[in-house]
């Protein structure tokens, strides 16, 4: 409102101010001069044309001043939301980079032979044998847009301590496996240990 009673006294007092410039300009004396010879009649209409010109003119350049700003004050609410929409998406964007950094492994892994061929890998590393592992479960499931997990069961048997620490850490470390569940046990035989490791490796479905 304040804004608006601002914008309506300037404009009045613009155009009272063209209007006192018209009325010492030589143009309106010879205006005047036409206007004095017409009957009483005339003058009345003429005057009355004048006064209304007088009110509907602010009236008119308020109403452009208040469409104009309208306008604007849309185009400004419309350009905040696009930068927000990207601020946020930025951040989105970044907060998702991060999680992806933390739980994508260094590899697609996503059938059981893949799988079999990294904890190959890791077995001779760790110089343990095949036969002493044994890959069950497989599956894979797409749990977002583009994010893919696979899930599998790793049977395993006559590991020793060490070599079952050292397995979860290249699992873990190098392959950034996740892994929910860990079930070992001792076989009273061998004095060897023996169980399941439950993993999720999570994958780029693009």
């Amino acid at each position: 409102m304040d804004n608006s009673s601002s914008i309506s006294k300037k404009i009045d007092e613009f155009v009272f101010g063209q209007v006192d410039n018209f009325k010492n300009s030589s143009t309106y004396q010879q205006f005047i001069d036409q206007f004095s010879g017409l009957d009483d009649s005339a003058q009345k209409y003429i005057n009355h044309f004048f006064a209304i010109l007088v009110v509907l003119i602010p009236l008119i350049l308020i109403g452009i001043v208040e469409v104009q700003s309208y306008k604007m004050s849309k185009t400004l609410d419309i350009k905040r939301e696009i930068y927000n929409s990207l601020g946020e998406t930025s951040i989105k964007s970044k907060r998702l980079s991060l999680i992806e950094k933390r739980i994508l492994g260094p590899r697609k892994i996503t059938s059981q032979n893949e799988l079999q061929s990294i904890l190959n890998q890791i077995i001779k590393a760790t110089r343990l044998k095949e036969d002493q592992i044994k890959i069950a479960g497989v599956k894979t499931t797409n749990i977002l847009k583009n994010l893919g997990r696979l899930d599998a069961t790793i049977k395993f048997n006559s590991f020793s301590t060490p070599n079952l620490t050292n397995f979860l850490r290249d699992l873990i470390k190098k392959e950034k496996m996740v892994i929910p569940k860990l079930s070992v046990i001792k076989n009273k035989t061998s004095e060897l240990l023996e169980g399941e490791i439950l993993i999720h490796h999570h994958y780029r479905l693009k």
